[in-house]
């Protein structure tokens, strides 16, 4: 009654999509270099946005 996940249609989809950034494809520098330049650029932004809102 069920698929197997090997023959369901999501895997198939995935398996035929664009491969993977290269952020994630055993570039372990820039991935940890995301990990940590997207939040500090996001919680910059806030505190920002704050400071000018207080003014």
């Amino acid at each position: 009654m069920f698929a197997d996940a090997a023959s369901s249609l999501v895997a198939q989809a995935v398996q035929s999509g664009p491969p993977m950034p290269l952020a994630f494809d055993d570039n372990i520098p820039l991935f940890v270099f995301n990990l940590f330049a997207m939040p500090a650029t996001t919680f910059l932004g806030a505190i920002m946005m704050g400071k000018q809102a207080r003014v």
